[in-house]
């Protein structure tokens, strides 16, 4: 007879029979079934800007950013990284530096 624990109810149920009603756990459905489950809203905590207004709108406050010429942050354009390829010769000289210190 092999038991596992339920964490629903804080009990030991036997695996060979059916689990109580109350203890098996309610499938959550991965999707609503509204055609339109995510929407951001526009509307924001009122936010002062560098023209010392307030605004409400986030599309009104990225438009007066833009305008302004600045930039949010998070919103700019990434420039791919490149990695400068390591110089080995002043590696190792730096190594056999280091190594004659030490003898």
């Amino acid at each position: 007879m092999a038991e596992r624990y339920c964490k629903a109810c804080d009990g030991w149920h036997d695996l060979g029979q059916p689990w109580p009603m109350a203890c098996v756990p309610v499938a959550v459905p991965a999707r609503s079934g509204l055609p339109f489950p995510m929407v951001i809203s526009d509307s924001m905590p009122p936010t002062e800007h560098v023209d010392g207004r307030l605004y409400t709108s986030k599309r009104a406050f990225r438009r007066v950013t833009r305008e302004r010429g600045f930039i949010e942050v998070g919103n700019e354009k990434q420039k791919p990284f490149k990695r400068k390829d390591p110089d080995r010769a002043s590696i190792r000289a730096s190594l056999e530096r280091a190594k004659a210190r030490v003898s």
